[in-house]
């Protein structure tokens, strides 16, 4: 049976996409997101990365490490590094349709402030904890799907393979697109 997806790289990525990154190794973990994160700089678009078991040191240093000068966009507003307390459970529960409303919150304010999209990744981690409500994380992941389409927003979530059952993730199905992805720029 053939796929419905051809292979995209990074370059491909545009405003509506939403992936899903499986991961087993740091190496692994920075060849994507790298690209991805610097990719949207490039581009002029808002760039925002949500933290959790890496600390904003760690993602400053993958871009500092690939060349790029972290400092100018800090200050300028363009990257902005969350935490997952912060984006995901502010009020100290997990509600999907209240993060869903925050990205589309974040996606208005960054287009209004001049920038052609709004880049979000998020490492999902958090949701392994007690978190209450984070057993809807698939419920989550599938309404990403209705809210991506016809926004100026793109994401990646991304899934520790070391932390997270990967029998569990690939029978969710998460609700992320499935699309092969070559890490490419």
């Amino acid at each position: 049976m053939a796929s419905n997806y051809r292979l995209r790289t990074i370059r491909d990525l545009k405003p509506g996409d939403h992936l899903c990154s499986l991961y087993k190794t740091e190496e692994e973990h920075r060849a994507l997101l790298t690209p991805f994160l610097c990719e949207g700089l490039e581009r002029g678009e808002k760039v925002v990365y949500v933290v959790d078991v890496h600390s904003a040191d760690d993602i400053l240093d993958y871009l500092r490490d690939d060349g790029l000068g972290v400092e100018h966009y800090l200050a300028s507003g363009q990257l902005c590094i969350r935490t997952s307390h912060d984006a995901y459970v502010p009020e100290g529960n997990f509600d999907p349709d209240k993060t869903i409303a925050f990205l589309r919150a974040e996606t208005e304010r960054a287009v209004a402030q001049g920038y052609s999209a709004l880049r979000v990744t998020g490492e999902m981690s958090w949701a392994l904890g007690l978190v209450p409500g984070s057993e809807r994380l698939v419920e989550y992941e599938s309404n990403l799907n209705t809210f991506f389409p016809g926004s100026k927003c793109l994401g990646i979530c991304q899934y520790d393979l070391r932390r997270f059952d990967s029998a569990y993730l690939l029978q969710s199905r998460l609700g992320c697109h499935r699309r092969q992805l070559r890490v490419l720029r």
